[in-house]
């Protein structure tokens, strides 16, 4: 009885031990992709995670989810922002993110948040070069990136767009746009 006691204790030690080792590397390539580091200037955001806040680099986590096989350990996994709602799919090689609905709060988009049904964001990476698209109703605009050591450069261009269909975009942004005429093309 004793020795089947003991036995039981020494797996109980090692399976601990794994799961202790498994964590600490965990962290170990969280850290090694700049996930929590937070030199002056990073771009930095709070996190819960299990029921823990964590400040976060955005760049590392960026390089994090981008990552080639994470689309397929996030697809069907959701996390709560300050803007809704992310849903997480995969969509071939790439990563897609949806936020439905949506509340963006940037001081140059517009004085109060504004609300969108849904934001959608494709990504591929192809080494330190992302390839995307972020889609909000039926307006679609390309973008690629660069990922720097300290930041990301980002360049994008709106495609000849209905303005009207800017404006749809805009949701409650813009209540004019629910009964005005709008035509042309921007």
């Amino acid at each position: 009885m004793k020795r089947a006691a003991r036995a039981a204790a020494w797996c109980g030690v090692t399976l601990a031990g794994a799961a202790l080792l498994v964590a600490a590397s965990a962290l170990l390539a969280l850290a090694s992709l700049g996930v929590f580091a937070g030199p002056p200037g990073a771009w930095m955001t709070d996190l819960t995670l299990a029921g823990f806040r964590v400040r976060v680099n955005v760049l590392g986590l960026v390089r994090l989810v981008t990552l080639p096989g994470t689309a397929q350990l996030l697809a069907g996994h959701a996390a709560r922002t300050a803007s809704g709602t992310l849903r997480f799919a995969r969509d071939g090689d790439a990563l897609r993110v949806t936020c439905a609905p949506c509340r963006v709060r940037h001081p140059d988009l517009a004085s109060v948040p504004v609300h969108f049904r849904a934001v959608v964001l494709d990504v591929r990476r192809v080494d330190d070069r992302l390839e995307a698209s972020v889609i909000v109703d039926t307006v679609r605009v390309p973008v690629t990136a660069r990922l720097r050591a300290s930041s990301i450069d980002l360049a994008w261009r709106l495609p000849s767009t209905d303005l009207a269909a800017l404006y749809r975009a805009a949701g409650d942004a813009v209540p004019e746009a629910a009964f005005a005429r709008i035509d042309g093309t921007v």
